[in-house]
């Protein structure tokens, strides 16, 4: 874990090796208050969660914002539909799962890869319909049953964020699809092939690997300006990276 601080407010980051990836971890329980958070990051910052009626919701964009600080030196302004970007050639993706904050960054080279932090957990039929196709639903449950479905959901959410790069839209759960799913352990590797509904015929038919972590991370929960632990849950880690050929 290094400690790393912005002003005066320390910074346990926790760093967790997903595939190739280094990404780093700020959990809820070590977080500091909104009032400290505000104090730590850039007026229009502050102005921009001060908005947010959500005060979990206030402290994990907050805190994004300060840990982006930390490795980055600078803070992600909002681009197209809400996505991050850096200056100064840094490149990067952010999630935010229950106040805990998960980023990766880079500053040189081509690689671009997309981030997620889901619960480990079966996801309702209802959900699932959406998320999966029927093929998929099969190589879950021979693989990992029902809380695979929570893997997909996070893996297909990591692609999405390393694509919009390319794409520049939204685009549906459809757009990709399981080929194969393989677990060691609490370690998950996944491979994607791009489907003609993405609408980028340049794109089809490309692999898009992915690699997953099951982790475990304070339950906390904010009430006014204290953090409170309430247990122990497991997360899947998620990092979705590009064939070099598909680089912005």
């Amino acid at each position: 874990m290094a400690l790393n601080s912005i002003s005066n407010l320390p910074i346990p980051i926790r760093w967790e090796a997903v595939g190739g990836f280094r990404v780093a971890l700020w959990p809820k329980l070590q977080q500091a208050g909104v009032d400290e958070l505000c104090a730590s990051v850039s007026e229009a910052s502050s102005a921009h969660a001060l908005k947010m009626g959500n005060l979990g919701r206030r402290q994990e964009w907050l805190a994004a914002r300060v840990l982006s600080r930390a490795l980055t030196g600078q803070e992600p302004s909002a681009g197209e539909l809400g996505s991050p970007l850096w200056d100064k050639g840094w490149k990067g993706s952010i999630s935010h799962k229950n106040g805990h904050v998960a980023m990766w960054c880079c500053e040189q080279g081509s690689t671009f890869a997309g981030v997620d932090l889901e619960l480990v957990r079966e996801l309702a039929a209802g959900v699932t319909a959406k998320v999966m196709n029927a093929e998929e639903i099969l190589i879950c449950d021979e693989t990992l049953p029902k809380v695979g479905t929570s893997l997909i959901f996070a893996a297909k959410e990591a692609i999405y964020k390393a694509l919009f790069p390319i794409v520049r839209r939204f685009f549906y759960f459809e757009a990709v699809e399981l080929m194969d799913l393989s677990c060691a352990g609490d370690d998950c590797e996944l491979v994607f092939t791009v489907m003609d509904a993405l609408k980028v015929p340049e794109l089809t038919g490309v692999k898009i690997r992915v690699s997953a972590k099951k982790i475990m991370l304070a339950d906390a929960v904010l009430v006014g300006p204290k953090v409170t632990h309430h247990g122990d849950r497991d997360y899947w880690l998620v990092v979705a990276y590009l064939p070099v050929s598909c680089h912005p």
